[in-house]
Parts: C-alpha cells; structure tokens; sequence
C-alpha cells in the first residue's frame, strides 16, 4: 500500500514539473494571466489538456475529443472550447500525431498551423516553434 501511495505522489510531481515547464516556455514568448496568453499584441484563450503518452487523441468537434488507448476509447466533453474567441490548446506530454475529422468518413493529420473552430491544437514538442511563429 506504501510503495502505491509513492507511486501515486511521483507521478503526480512528475506531471506538476510538466505544467511548470510549459509556463515557462510560454512566458518566454508571451504574457500568461489565468487563462488568457497574450503574445505580440495578440490575447488567446489558453487551454492545457493532459493525454498519456501511450494514447491517440483524434478531433471529433469542437466539443467532442475521443482519446484511444489499449482499453478502448474515451470522450473528452471540451464545452469551454465552444466560443468564438480564439484559442490555444496544448497537449501534452503526448507527442503522437493529432487527427481530426474533417467530415464523417474523412480524417486528416493536424498541426499546429492548422485553424480550425477557433484553435490551434499544439503538442508539447511543437510548443517552442508554434511560439516563435506566432
């Protein structure tokens, strides 16, 4: 029971680091107040999802995510994306490729340069290069 409660705690610091390191890769380029991001004149929505390394995330809607892994799949409700105002989303720490459909039998690769419903979808390796794009 110990060792599990240890486990427990090292992942959840593990995953406090993460956070920690993407705020940091964010305030090199820009400005984070809650959840606005502001960088060269610019403010966004900023959203931070967390998707295990081991799993696929594909883009069913602006509100409906299904994440896959090897116990079936699962649904992510993303209501707080349905607004118009511009957004950033990043992923992390999966780093496997994103898809989205585009219409019902039709699927497509994203990148961050994609825009689409008002967001751009950026995984944690890309964050630093969609940052000094912007």
């Amino acid at each position: 029971m110990i060792m599990i409660c240890v486990i427990f705690v090292m992942i959840r610091q593990k995953q406090k680091h993460q956070l920690n390191d993407i705020y940091q890769i964010l305030d090199q380029y820009g400005h984070v107040d809650g959840y606005q991001y502001t960088i060269h004149g610019k403010t966004y929505q900023l959203h931070v999802v967390r998707i295990a390394q081991t799993k696929e995330l594909i883009i069913n809607s602006p509100t409906i995510w299904e994440v896959f892994g090897g116990n079936g799949s699962k649904l992510l409700h993303q209501n707080h994306l349905r607004s118009d105002t511009e957004k950033i989303v990043i992923v992390y720490p999966n780093v496997t490729p994103i898809k989205r459909y585009i219409n019902e039998n039709e699927m497509i690769f994203i990148s961050y340069r994609d825009v689409f419903h008002h967001m751009r979808v950026v995984r944690i390796n890309e964050l630093e290069s969609f940052l000094q794009e912007a």
